[in-house]
């Protein structure tokens, strides 16, 4: 059994058939634009609906295409939440020793940086519209 669902503008959700999409925006209606993470396919999903496990499908989509901007704009939120979460637990968990919680700030700036790196190798590239 499905229920209709109403997206949400920048969360991740698992698809039926397999694979990651995460919710770029959402349009009147209920529509969504939604992009695969792993390929960068990006399409506006129409009456979405969501099994009890959680995972999504929709009934067609329009507007298919390869987009490298949403994609790699995905691919940066979904690191940014990854970032965010890791900061709190950090901040927040009295068990962590201060040599630790340096050493995760450490490493959470350096991916800040190489994400930033990467973001613009890419866009350099073209990448595939």
């Amino acid at each position: 059994m499905t229920t209709p669902i109403t997206l949400e503008a920048h969360k991740n959700y698992s698809g039926k058939s397999g694979g990651t999409f995460r919710c770029m925006s959402v349009n009147r209606g209920g529509s969504a634009v939604m992009c695969n993470i792993e390929s960068g396919w990006t399409f506006t999903a129409h009456n979405p609906v969501q099994y009890p496990s959680g995972a999504i499908e929709w009934s067609h989509s329009t507007g298919g295409r390869f987009d490298t901007n949403l994609h790699l704009q995905a691919q940066i939120e979904m690191l940014d939440d990854l970032h965010n979460i890791i900061m709190i637990a950090a901040a927040e968990c009295p068990c962590i020793p201060d040599a630790t919680r340096n050493l995760i700030n450490d490493l959470l700036e350096k991916l800040h940086s190489d994400r930033w790196a990467k973001m613009w190798e890419r866009a350099a590239e073209g990448g595939r519209q």
